[in-house]
């Protein structure tokens, strides 16, 4: 099954992902300066990770016009 997205439900997307984007910042700079346990060092590298992707969606979905999305 493909869905294509455009218009209203592309730029609602894009929103939800700054808005998702802004969640893991806020949680980010909540983090403890000193990174003294590997587990709170993984934590940071984590978020880190997880906003590089987020930031890379948001700047591909606002360069489409439409997206096809299919469901396996």
């Amino acid at each position: 099954m493909v869905q294509t997205l455009q218009g209203e439900e592309l730029t609602a997307l894009v929103t939800s992902l700054k808005l998702k984007w802004q969640s893991v910042n806020e949680a980010y700079q909540r983090l403890p300066c000193v990174l003294d346990t590997p587990s709170k060092k993984r934590r940071k590298e984590d978020m880190e990770a997880l906003m590089n992707e987020i930031e890379r969606d948001i700047k591909t979905l606002q360069r489409a016009q439409v997206l096809h999305v299919t469901a396996d």
